[in-house]
């Protein structure tokens, strides 16, 4: 039967899978294939395999992407990258009595790049993205009111994108247990994850890159209207990575809390919005200059000065994330699209994310420090800490009335990037000059689905340098994705 076919595919693929990380190109790219793949078996979900039982419901399916990316480096003098990625995703979803499910993902990436200094990269990972058990609560105990309010609840174990808010706070596929609640105009979540641990640390300064960061977190969102739907979130993060080989000198401990408030909603026909502030602390370790003492072989004392990390410093920080699309009524769903982010910036950190090059030691950390994603741009695509990022798009359908390109999307988008403290860093630590004018951004997309298990995509972005970077030349970033899903 068909479905053996596909389980024998998996076991082999589970057999090839190894615990290295997938190259990543470009983290936007990376997201969104990721996120893609998360979702792409929902719309599938019910199929009923021939032969099988009323009370079992089987599903499977994957993708192929192959993708080419151009990715410049002009303004950092690093070399610039071509690459090519075959992306494959197979995923298997069984229900039993519309109560238990099981749902596994396996990817395959290979990757070939080729960089201008006349190197080159090629190579094969695999990895278990995702495997969860999923309890359907009410089914399981026969719940379908509570007070008279209708009761929805499940309960989620295993490796699973979990998101919090809008998704800047966190938003990333970790191993936990998820536990939501739908009860009337009420919707909860709680729950608490582990980070992958052969998947790259955010702080890439520690000495070997263990990842081991835990997480535990509950969102609360009202559905009081379709004009405005408010939700409070919180969030604490605690390091348990270690350094491999031990530094003396170093701790890289940081610890962060995260409570935010937001809303959405609906207010006109077509006009969407969303509004997050979220309010960071915590603790990190500030980095400072002391005097070492050296005894040599006679007794006597040297001191030697000494980076270190050793003073527990506070974190006070803030982000905001807010946008709005209007969709105008015509056939060509014409979208025009407005943004604002911010994250805090710390005016003597020089890298954010980062132990070495962070905070100065008996200071208060004032950058913000995000586990999550949101769209920033193509080629800058900063981390938010110490930014003011201002968004403006459109997008539009222009072929509706053609049956082969009704499907086919154009679109742009605008980033104009400040600096929030002149003499902080950014992501980016080409940007190493005291002035507030990062950049802008010019992002241009197409979409196509000339098939309806084909997909065609491409991107082209070109980030013209302000004056906080030393090289002000123009850099871009071009790729081109054709997706089959089976």
């Amino acid at each position: 039967m068909r479905y053996r076919t596909v389980a024998i595919v998996l076991l082999v693929v589970g057999l090839l899978s190894s615990s290295i990380a997938v190259a990543q190109a470009s983290r936007a790219e990376e997201e969104r294939r990721r996120k893609q793949a998360s979702e792409a078996h929902k719309a599938k979900v019910g199929y009923r395999e021939e032969g099988l039982p009323d009370w079992l419901l089987l599903d499977y399916g994957g993708n192929t992407s192959l993708i080419y990316e151009k990715i410049g480096n002009k303004y950092s003098r690093l070399p610039s990258i071509s690459a090519f990625t075959s992306d494959t995703n197979v995923w298997l979803d069984l229900e039993l009595q519309n109560t238990h499910r099981f749902y596994s993902r396996f990817r395959m990436t290979y990757l070939d790049e080729d960089f201008t200094n006349n190197t080159e990269f090629h190579g094969f990972a695999g990895d278990l993205e995702e495997l969860y058990y999923l309890a359907d609560l009410g089914n399981l105990f026969k719940i379908r009111e509570v007070a008279g309010q209708r009761f929805q609840g499940q309960v989620t174990v295993g490796r699973q994108y979990f998101t919090l808010g809008h998704g800047l706070t966190y938003s990333d596929i970790s191993d936990g247990i998820k536990g939501e609640i739908a009860w009337g105009k009420l919707r909860t979540q709680l729950w608490g994850a582990k980070t992958i641990g052969y998947y790259a640390n955010i702080d890439t300064s520690v000495p070997g890159r263990d990842n081991d960061r835990r997480f535990f977190a509950g969102e609360m969102r009202y559905e009081l209207s379709k004009p405005f739907q408010p939700y409070i979130f919180f969030m604490t993060e605690d390091d348990h990575s270690d350094e491999h080989p031990r530094d003396p000198f170093r701790n890289y401990s940081y610890n962060a809390r995260y409570l935010g408030l937001g809303a959405e909603g609906e207010p006109l026909p077509g006009l969407t919005y969303y509004a997050e502030y979220i309010r960071q602390s915590g603790t990190t370790m500030g980095e400072s200059i002391e005097n070492r003492a050296i005894v040599d072989p006679f007794g006597f004392t040297t001191y030697v000065p000494t980076p270190m990390n050793i003073h527990k410093d506070p974190i006070r920080a803030y982000a905001v994330d807010m946008g709005m699309d209007y969709e105008v009524k015509h056939p060509g769903r014409p979208v025009f699209s407005l943004g604002y982010i911010h994250g805090s910036g710390d005016a003597d950190r020089l890298i954010p994310g980062s132990t070495i090059g962070g905070n100065l030691a008996h200071t208060h950390d004032r950058g913000f420090m995000e586990f999550g994603y949101v769209p920033v741009g193509y080629v800058l695509d900063p981390m938010v800490s110490n930014l003011h990022i201002y968004r403006a798009g459109f997008s539009i359908n222009p072929f509706y009335d053609r049956k082969t390109f009704e499907s086919l999307r154009f679109g742009f988008t605008h980033y104009v990037f400040q600096k929030d403290k002149l003499t902080g860093g950014i992501s980016d630590q080409a940007a190493i000059r005291d002035h507030k004018g990062v950049g802008q951004e010019l992002d241009f997309f197409a979409t196509w689905d000339p098939l309806r298990d084909v997909s065609v995509g491409v991107e082209y972005g070109m980030f013209f340098p302000g004056r906080a970077f030393e090289r002000r030349r123009m850099n871009d970033y071009f790729m081109f994705n054709f997706t089959y899903r089976f």
